[in-house]
C-alpha cells in the first residue's frame, strides 16, 4: 500500500470530475474549484432586468396584448425600478461575499492540507523516537552486566 497517496484529495478530485460531467449533481466543497458556488453564473444573474420584450403570438389580438403590456410596464417602471435596483445591488453584494468566502475557504483548505502533512511527519518522528527509546531501554547499560 502506498503511503504517499492522499485519499481525501483523490476522492475530492474524483467528485469534481463527476460534477463537471454531471453539473446537476451534488455541490462539491473542497476549495479546488475557482467557481465553487457558481459565482460566475450568479454574477450574470445578479442584475435584474427591467426591460422585457413585449410580444404576443396570438394572431388577431397579439398586437393589442403587446401594446397593453408595454403601457402597463412603462406605467409601473417608476415604481418597480427602485425596488429592482436595490435588489440588484444586494444580489451583487451577496455574490461578492460568496467570492470572498470561496477565496478564504481555498486558503483554509490549503492550510489544512499543510497541517495534515506536518502532523503526519510529526507522528512518524514520534514513532521513530519511540523506537529509538525502546532500543535504548532494552540495550544493556555499560557496567550493569557485572552485577
Amino acid at each position: 500500500m502506498a503511503h504517499d497517496v492522499d485519499v481525501h484529495r483523490t476522492m475530492l478530485s474524483l467528485e469534481l470530475t463527476l460534477e463537471r460531467t454531471n453539473p446537476k449533481g451534488t455541490l462539491v466543497f473542497d476549495g479546488t474549484n475557482p467557481n465553487l458556488f457558481g459565482a460566475t453564473n450568479l454574477r450574470r444573474a445578479a442584475t435584474i432586468p427591467t426591460e422585457f420584450h413585449s410580444g404576443s403570438a396570438r394572431p388577431l389580438v397579439g398586437p393589442v396584448i403587446a401594446q397593453t403590456k408595454r403601457v402597463v410596464r412603462r406605467a409601473l417602471r417608476w415604481y418597480v425600478a427602485g425596488i429592482i435596483d436595490q435588489q440588484s445591488r444586494f444580489n451583487h453584494q451577496v455574490v461578492d461575499a460568496i467570492e470572498n468566502l470561496t477565496v478564504r475557504q481555498e486558503h483554509l483548505v490549503t492550510a489544512l492540507a499543510d497541517l495534515e502533512q506536518q502532523s503526519q511527519r510529526q507522528a512518524e518522528e514520534i514513532l521513530l523516537l519511540r523506537g529509538q527509546l525502546g532500543d535504548t531501554a532494552t540495550a544493556p547499560v555499560a557496567g550493569s552486566a557485572a552485577r
